[in-house]
């Protein structure tokens, strides 16, 4: 009922879509009842992100979801994806190659882009080298594997600092309990005018996640903000986030798990002249400027709306 509140014209129809995708429904409604142009940003992929975090796998549901979301899709005259090796998936559902699916990814916050001097009091990190975890300390960074990575480089002055909340934190003090490992720091939360001086602190920034195909089709949000803070990025997942780390030239990502490469990798890092980590700062700065920052973004779209109508 409510579509028939909205008065007016409109060319264009955006719908952004974190998740469910089924949210996308009235922007149909719309794009129908305006005979306007519709814009889907799908950040999600959909039956695939429920399959991966439910018990739905198979059967009736995922069958009628399936046809929901293809309905969606066949209703959009541009689908934009945040990672390339979704449009895979959406052509897989019998979506015409000729629709327009165009790559447009996330960027980072402007307190990451923006030069701020922070005036609060940080705490100090440990002597060494210092690789730092920034955001939602949870099941699906796999810190299984990240704890027993501090195992392995307990005796190499490098320290890992984790900087954030959830519901592993619990877990990690009772592992640094039971091995007494004294190279994993937990900081707590901070609020995100202070992360980028909280990751100029660090000597690199980590970012993990756990072997599940629906995490190899994402970018994590925090590599935008990593690498708009001009910071080293030691990856260990799998995927499109790995790839981009690798071919930016902006870091170092190993297959998700792989704990004893991961290492390998920190022990580069930390043997680099003061030089080389700068020229790796640099290119993940410019990575960010040429491909990820908003104002290059929002040009792209503005350009594209005015092509559409």
């Amino acid at each position: 009922i409510f579509q028939y509140r909205v008065k007016g014209s409109f060319d264009i129809i955006f719908s952004h879509l974190p998740s469910p995708l089924l949210a996308a429904i009235p922007a149909v409604w719309f794009k129908r009842k305006f005979n306007a142009k519709l814009y889907l940003w799908v950040l999600d992929l959909w039956p695939e992100s429920v399959q991966a975090n439910t018990n739905f796998k198979e059967g009736f549901l995922i069958k009628q979801l399936n046809k929901v979301i293809i309905y969606i899709y066949k209703n959009a005259d541009t689908i934009l994806i945040p990672s390339k090796v979704f449009k895979e998936s959406i052509v897989k559902k019998g979506i015409d190659l000729n629709k327009k699916i165009q790559y447009f990814p996330n960027w980072a916050e402007d307190v990451f882009v923006d030069e701020i001097n922070c005036k609060s009091i940080l705490p100090d990190l440990p002597a060494g080298f210092n690789i730092m975890f920034a955001g939602n300390i949870g099941d699906s960074q796999d810190f299984e594997a990240v704890i027993e990575a501090s195992k392995l480089t307990a005796n190499e002055n490098i320290n890992w600092i984790l900087v954030g909340n959830g519901r592993k934190v619990s877990w990690i003090k009772q592992e640094i309990e039971k091995h007494t490992i004294k190279n994993v720091y937990l900081l707590g939360r901070f609020p995100i005018s202070l992360m980028p001086s909280l990751f100029k602190k660090a000597d690199a920034m980590l970012v993990s996640l756990k072997d599940e195909p629906t995490f190899a089709l994402t970018i994590p949000a925090k590599v935008q903000a990593y690498m708009a803070s001009s910071k080293i990025i030691l990856g260990m997942f799998n995927g499109e986030g790995q790839r981009l780390i690798n071919e930016s030239r902006c870091g170092f990502a190993v297959n998700a798990g792989d704990f004893q490469q991961l290492c390998v990798k920190v022990k580069i890092v930390k043997n680099m002249s003061v030089m080389e980590r700068i020229e790796i700062e640099k290119n993940s700065k410019q990575y960010y400027s040429q491909n990820f920052s908003k104002d290059f973004l929002f040009d792209f779209l503005e350009n594209d709306f005015k092509i559409s109508i």
